[in-house]
């Protein structure tokens, strides 16, 4: 009975992984800019954001990201800092990212959120079946009849 169990339960492990398939982007220049959008190339647009300075408590900011889902601010001093940013339906995602110092211009990098392409995707979900379905015949064949 415990090995019909397993699958089901080996299938639910990585539910929480999928729901909120997140991703973000950092340039830095004078102003930060955090570009956060779905794995599909989407940007998680108009969504609710926190920024906080180190490990404080209390926001830096609050607001929402732009049409392109991005949170654009001006760090007061160099550092960790936190960025929460959630979507009305629970997708959502909590980055920490390290400014180098704040107003200091550089050449910025494109704040587009990189897609992972789709045939990626689909190669990696046919292998973790193979892989389950392997493993699991791999542990019938080894168990006593």
């Amino acid at each position: 009975m415990s090995r019909r169990l397993l699958l089901p339960l080996l299938l639910l492990l990585p539910l929480p992984a999928w729901a909120h398939d997140v991703i973000h982007q950092v340039t830095q220049g004078q102003a930060t800019v955090v570009a956060v959008g779905f794995a599909d190339g989407n940007p998680l647009d108009f969504s609710a954001f926190e920024l906080y300075r180190g490990d404080e408590t209390i926001p830096f900011a609050v607001g929402r990201t732009d049409a392109a889902g991005r949170v654009v601010f001006i760090p007061d001093q160099p550092g960790p800092w936190r960025v929460k940013v959630w979507s009305d339906d629970g997708h959502g995602g909590d980055f920490k990212l390290t400014v180098a110092s704040p107003n200091t211009p550089s050449t910025p990098a494109p704040t587009t959120v990189t897609p992972t392409p789709r045939w990626q995707i689909l190669i990696t979900g046919i292998s973790w079946i193979f892989g389950i379905f392997g493993l699991l015949t791999l542990l019938r064949r080894r168990s006593p009849p």
